[in-house]
């Protein structure tokens, strides 16, 4: 949860023109989070099939998002 907190904050602060930064004790929280949770997404991946229809790349005659039209007035 420490390397979450860190990103979104350090998010917010970069998309405001802020200054961020780490305290040496979160960064070796989230690094020791990032370490344990790596086996896990390793094994999500290798277990999870892959969707290939979504990295179709798009191109004439390919399906499209529609949008509906807008009223006016």
């Amino acid at each position: 949860m420490t390397r979450e907190l860190i990103v979104r904050r350090a998010g917010a602060a970069l998309a405001a023109g802020l200054p961020f930064e780490v305290a040496p004790d979160a960064a070796a929280d989230a690094a020791a989070d990032a370490v344990d949770e790596w086996p896990e997404i390793v094994e999500w991946a290798q277990r999870t099939p892959r969707e290939d229809t979504v990295h179709e790349p798009r191109g004439p005659g390919a399906p499209s998002i529609r949008t509906p039209p807008t009223r006016s007035g």
